[in-house]
């Protein structure tokens, strides 16, 4: 006896079909020997498809802070990326550009002191370097290799700071959690921008501003999301928002800290 799926029926699964996609695996119905230009409408339709749904959650992410985190609890998802994709996309790009070219929102400028006084080179040695400016370079490289991996602690921990602060809202902590990184995902594209105006322009008062205007829309985009997101008034959003956005600043410097210590700690 025959196995093969009937006409009506999904080629993938066999289940039934009642329309253009099957209602138990979810495959197109599509011919078996298709045309060139099936072929080549089909590969469109994806690339089209992909591109307009990035391009889309990618505008509504910068410009509507909470927009997308509130569509994703709403249940309408199909429109725009995943929250982890959208977030390891724009991640990749911002620490694949500071990485590759060196530019960053974060400035590392250590400097040795210690027992001996004037004699900094002597500090150096112990730590087998032999300018202060290589000493600089190997914490540079430090974070950049290991703040990506951070990541992966500090999100779920500023989910767990908003989870805390609007614990009154009783959303689960999976929804906190994809508020934290749609709020990452945000962040790292402007800290992606940035990067390229301080790299491309230069100059200290200039990174001094653009370093300014980051932290301001950090702050700002954490505080605006909140409210979209949990709702509440502008007032207690700000207080939330700033407390919050403030604890998570601190503790991110004491990660980078706790990163940059094997290096600049003497033996």
């Amino acid at each position: 006896m025959s196995t093969e799926p009937g006409p009506h029926a999904c080629r993938n699964c066999g289940t039934p079909l009642t329309g253009r996609y099957c209602s138990a695996c979810g495959q197109e119905d599509r011919p078996l020997d298709p045309s060139l230009g099936e072929v080549l409408g089909e590969a469109w339709e994806a690339l089209t498809n992909v591109e307009g749904r990035a391009l889309q959650s990618l505008a509504r992410l910068f410009t509507a802070p909470g927009f997308l985190t509130r569509e994703y609890m709403a249940g309408r998802r199909v429109r725009w990326m995943p929250p982890v994709r959208l977030y390891l996309i724009v991640s990749v790009v911002y620490f694949g550009l500071t990485s590759l070219t060196g530019w960053g929102n974060l400035s590392i400028d250590v400097s040795v002191t210690g027992d001996r006084g004037a004699d900094e080179s002597g500090e150096l040695q112990e730590r087998g370097f032999e300018r202060e400016a290589e000493l600089d370079a190997a914490a540079a490289d430090a974070v950049g290799a290991w703040l990506p991996r951070a990541m992966f602690l500090l999100v779920p921990l500023l989910a767990a700071l908003v989870a805390v602060a609007r614990r009154p809202v009783g959303v689960t902590y999976p929804h906190h959690l994809v508020f934290s990184l749609h709020v990452h995902a945000a962040l790292f594209g402007a800290f992606a921008l940035a990067a390229v105006l301080t790299g491309l322009v230069g100059g200290e008062s200039f990174d001094g501003v653009v370093g300014g205007i980051s932290l301001s829309y950090a702050l700002t985009y954490i505080v605006l999301a909140m409210r979209t997101v949990y709702g509440g008034s502008l007032r207690r959003n700000l207080v939330l928002g700033g407390v919050v956005g403030v604890t998570y600043w601190v503790l991110t410097i004491a990660v980078t800290i706790a990163i940059l210590l094997p290096i600049v700690v003497a033996s």
